[in-house]
């Protein structure tokens, strides 16, 4: 998108920035991902995991979302 012409250079920076921010998002759900997957796994995982209202603290991006 950057390199199109006749696209506001402002929307190609908001562009460029969430696609940024939705690249980091992504990876830091796949490094976290099999904290998930293993044995033993509790539901205090899980809600860190997903619960970004109780969890926002929480170690798996919910803050994010």
């Amino acid at each position: 998108m950057e390199k199109k012409e006749g696209i506001p250079e402002n929307l190609k920076v908001k562009v460029t920035a969430a696609t940024a921010a939705n690249t980091s998002f992504l990876n830091k759900l796949k490094e976290k991902n099999a904290d998930l997957g293993k044995d033993g796994v509790t539901d205090e995982d899980a809600k860190k995991a997903i619960d970004r209202i109780g969890k926002k603290d929480g170690d798996k991006e919910a803050a994010e979302l």
